[in-house]
């Protein structure tokens, strides 16, 4: 994956930006939830999606 402030082809910074801000709210609203129950779904980060690009935002 990515990291940071890596962009990906296409995407402008008014994207990147109000991406940013859709992960910090969605960091906010998960922040007090149990990891365990999404655990589960790990494997496809480790694994990658063939022929998909990622990225880390903040968040």
């Amino acid at each position: 994956m990515r990291q940071g402030c890596a962009r990906l082809p296409g995407l402008g910074r008014a994207t990147w930006q109000g991406l940013t801000e859709e992960a910090e709210k969605l960091s906010a609203l998960l922040a007090n939830r149990d990891p365990a129950v999404h655990g589960r779904h790990g494997h496809w980060l480790d694994k990658g999606i063939p022929g998909a690009e990622s990225a880390i935002v903040k968040g």
